[in-house]
């Protein structure tokens, strides 16, 4: 398979230097990977045609396991606080509010909602995203490939550091991820067929061999390689290609919209990879395996010291076990074994200074506020108490936040929808909608956290209002009851089935006024009766009464 006027060598030299311009940075990671994540990272010290050696051990350097464990915690709170599985964690709204709050927009727009979420949960998105997020936070970078799912409509794919190099585009956000993949020949005849390999591949299938080779792959937006293509008809063109497999590609395709994420934790001016807490907490983390060793050396030597012993008692038998009992002639005095030299260790300081870097790791990791978040008793803690507490945690955490949603949720979303909607598991618009862009809206906990400035605002206003009321009744006036419900409950994130729109107000409204009216017809009705009896049983004379009296005067 063929590209006209490109080669595979010009994708080799792409790939190339890509691979050159992460050289520096591949000291950091594959220290990260030694002290904080042993598992991850394995193209960065292995071969990746090899896998012999998978299973060893990796953690050699990790005496203290604080960090890794931080890491832990720190992974599973951002999936808890930005993408829960068990909660909603986002709406779909418009930028037309009005249009927002018509009924029918607002109904297919939850009901769109409730089939991505469905989605999410049927895939293996949320096991994805929590080695994502370990990724991203210790290295810096994380990557993730959202891909068409058979069953299950969407199939994701997160990678390790070292196993993908990206690129960036005019606004330095991703837009280009390359690969060197590990494959079997079985695996890569299924995935690109017996036709398409080369003849190495076909005889290693056909021997059943389980030599791997490597396969290469670019993603990259096709305006990267012809700059006549407008902004507005980019796609994403995706070739594989095998290492010494000839000129010929594996395979050549095309994505409507960029099929992967590459969200980073930080970032500084234009640099291609991020800054991790990883980095953060390196030298911590390397200070505290350093304290462990010399601590354990020195609990060995005080429980265990070197001795010093006369010559006369060389090659003479002598017990150092407990109990036991070594015999020495009595000139030599009662301490003939002693210990070489005596050193009064404060193992207490000792383990206060590690129990300090500890700390040091566990603050700069936000381990602490995620165990504050998540563990304390829900029941106990409100949602706005948690803000106050942990306010200034939040407020730190707030760049990296919106930069997952722009960099990883926004993207997941998108593309997920627009996987649905080429096969036709959405439902169908309203009118109103066509051309109308959808935005999204995030609500899970630690988005929430930005907005609770928003609820409190609206409450403060209320019970201010409900004071003044107290005073002066007509200030109730001047507050806008129905739009700050509205606002309330956008912030709430109450189903759109709760909140009645402006239409359905007015018209309660009016049938409202409409019975009052009825009623007080009836009251009136019945008081002209009850008048009219009465006179009627008024005598005014001998043969007549008060209503024949009035009715014959008319």
């Amino acid at each position: 398979m063929k590209i006209k006027g490109r080669e595979v060598s010009t994708y080799q030299r792409i790939f190339d230097e890509a691979y050159n311009e992460t050289s520096s940075w591949r000291v950091t990671w594959r220290d990260l990977k030694d002290y904080i994540l042993p598992y991850a990272g394995r193209p960065l010290v292995d071969s990746s045609a090899s896998l012999a050696n998978a299973g060893q051990r990796k953690d050699q350097k990790i005496i203290n396991s604080s960090a890794t464990y931080d890491m832990n915690i720190l992974a599973s709170g951002l999936m808890s606080g930005l993408t829960p599985q068990s909660r909603s964690w986002f709406n779909l709204t418009l930028a037309d509010k009005n249009l927002a709050s018509y009924r029918p927009v607002k109904e297919w727009l939850y009901l769109v909602r409730n089939k991505l979420e469905d989605t999410f949960q049927r895939s293996n998105l949320y096991s994805a995203l929590h080695t994502l997020y370990r990724e991203c936070q210790v290295f810096g970078t994380g990557a993730m490939m959202i891909l068409e799912g058979s069953r299950t409509m969407i199939r994701c794919r997160p990678y390790t550091i070292g196993e993908y190099y990206i690129t960036l585009d005019d606004l330095y956000q991703p837009c280009g991820m390359m690969r060197k993949i590990s494959m079997s020949a079985y695996q890569i005849v299924s995935q690109f067929g017996e036709d398409n390999v080369s003849e190495s591949v076909k005889s290693a299938f056909n021997n059943k061999s389980m030599n791997r080779f490597n396969v290469y792959n670019i993603i990259q937006p096709t305006n990267y390689f012809d700059s006549r293509v407008a902004k507005d008809d980019i796609v994403y063109e995706s070739v594989y290609w095998e290492e010494n497999g000839g000129d010929d590609f594996l395979e050549i395709s095309v994505y409507d919209m960029i099929p992967f994420v590459a969200p980073r934790w930080d970032i500084s001016g234009c640099e291609i990879y991020g800054h991790g807490v990883g980095e953060t907490i390196l030298g911590d983390v390397k200070q505290l395996q350093t304290m462990e060793i010399d601590y354990n050396r020195a609990l060995k030597k005080a429980y265990n010291p070197p001795l010093q012993a006369p010559d006369s008692l060389k090659g003479t038998r002598h017990m150092n076990v407990p109990g036991g009992i070594t015999y020495f002639s009595r000139q030599e005095g009662p301490n003939s074994i002693s210990s070489l030299y005596n050193v009064n260790l404060n193992f207490e300081q000792l383990a206060y200074k590690i129990d300090k870097v500890e700390q040091r790791i566990n603050r700069n990791s936000y381990a602490e506020l995620f165990l504050a978040l998540f563990m304390n008793d829900p029941h106990r803690m409100t949602a706005t108490e948690v803000v106050q507490r942990h306010e200034d945690k939040l407020m730190v955490l707030g760049p990296v936040i919106e930069r997952f949603q722009s960099e990883l949720l926004d993207i997941l979303i998108s593309r997920t929808y627009k996987i649905l909607d080429k096969y036709n598991q959405l439902p169908p618009p309203p009118p109103d909608l066509e051309g109308t862009p959808i935005q999204i809206q995030y609500i899970s906990i630690l988005a929430q956290a930005q907005k609770m400035v928003g609820r409190a605002a609206i409450e403060r206003t209320a019970q201010f209002v409900g004071q003044l009321a107290q005073f002066n009744p007509d200030a109730v006036l001047k507050f806008n009851t129905n739009q700050a419900i509205e606002e309330y409950s956008n912030i709430m994130n109450a189903p759109p089935n709760v909140i009645n729109s402006d239409e359905e107000v007015a018209a309660a409204k009016q049938a409202i006024a409409m019975q009052q009216q009825q009623a007080q017809q009836q009251a009136q009705q019945k008081e002209l009766v009850d008048e009219a009896k009465t006179l009627s049983d008024t005598k005014v004379g001998a043969n007549e009464n008060a209503l024949e009296k009035i009715i014959k005067s008319a």
